[in-house]
């Protein structure tokens, strides 16, 4: 028994691993997904992990809590500012100053959505 094929539709679905830089999640994207121009080209993409210089309330930072940070960075450029170097067993901390002058960790604990750290 022999099939005959009049025609042929290949996809090839390629998929990549994309680290974000907000939240530094691995995602699989597929092709389609990945945008086909640069965006920032003038702007150097680098990611350093850090720790903030506040803790979550609990053990984890809550959705509620990271949304409410993101929508005070509103996609601005932010300072940082290191307060302890890391090492081999840790991240640096670092004071984070949002686009509206104010220090995130003073805010977030302001709003009680996040403890002092002691450094």
């Amino acid at each position: 028994m022999s099939a005959r094929l009049d025609s042929l539709s290949v996809f090839m679905v390629f998929r990549s691993h994309v680290e974000c830089v907000d939240f530094s999640t691995r995602i699989t994207v597929t092709f389609v997904q990945i945008r086909k121009h640069l965006a920032f080209t003038d702007i150097p993409i680098q990611v350093f992990r850090v720790k903030l210089n506040c803790l979550p309330m609990y053990k984890d930072w809550d959705e509620y809590t990271l949304d409410f940070l993101q929508n005070n960075i509103n996609q601005e450029p932010l300072t940082a500012k290191v307060l302890k170097a890391g090492d081999d067993k840790s991240d640096p901390i670092v004071s984070i100053r949002l686009p509206s002058s104010r220090d995130a960790a003073s805010l977030l604990v302001e709003c009680g959505l996040a403890r002092k750290m002691v450094i």
